[in-house]
């Protein structure tokens, strides 16, 4: 099983996926947590 770096996980998040489950928040992530919903595809 590949693990993920706790930085990616801003990453995943902004980018609409889902973070891995193990994943802390991160201590600083702006004012947005992911890309506005018309930028996601469903």
């Amino acid at each position: 099983t590949a693990t993920l770096p706790l930085s990616s996980s801003l990453c995943i998040q902004y980018n609409c996926m889902d973070p891995p489950s193990q994943s802390r928040c991160p201590s600083n992530a702006g004012r947005q947590k992911r890309r506005p919903l018309f930028q996601c595809k469903p």
